[in-house]
């Protein structure tokens, strides 16, 4: 999808909502510290880590936004606009998929580790190893796709 497609009021509409959303889960980070303190010091930086990826995901998400709805005026055509928006588009284009697929993949190893922990049967710990290896492939093809910024044309 070319820069000249850009559609203005659904990137406004998705940042807004991405911003709620950041909110919703700040609040629940915030809880969670508050009524845990119990909990082991791994979980904690897993919570940490995946707190501080979701602002840099939010970051970038506001910054793609920003150049298209505030810098070129919702206008995506002209030459101007488009040297600007294809920088833009390329450093989100690099940073989002990646930062998607390590809270992805960090989220499903930890699920699979309860799935192994709290199931005994085989077919449930075969199951909880499946899940981990494809969503490690996952994150590997990202990685290696968008490593690259000559693919990105």
């Amino acid at each position: 999808m070319g820069v000249e497609n850009t559609v203005p009021g659904p990137i406004f509409l998705g940042v807004i909502l991405n911003w709620i959303l950041f909110c919703c889960l700040a609040g629940q980070v915030c809880a969670y510290y508050i009524s845990s303190r119990n909990d082991r010091i791994t979980l904690k930086i897993l919570v940490s880590c995946l707190f501080l990826a979701a602002i840099v995901q939010i970051v970038f998400a506001t910054n793609y936004a920003w150049q298209i709805l505030v810098v070129s005026r919702g206008q995506t055509c002209g030459p101007p606009q488009e040297a600007l928006l294809e920088n833009s588009n390329r450093q989100a284009m690099m940073v989002l998929p990646i930062i998607n697929a390590i809270v992805s993949a960090s989220v499903h190893i930890f699920f699979s580790g309860r799935i192994w922990s709290l199931n005994r049967t085989t077919v449930g710990r075969i199951v909880a190893v499946l899940i981990v290896i494809v969503q490690c492939s996952i994150l590997w093809w990202e990685l290696r796709c968008h490593s690259n910024p000559i693919r990105l044309r």
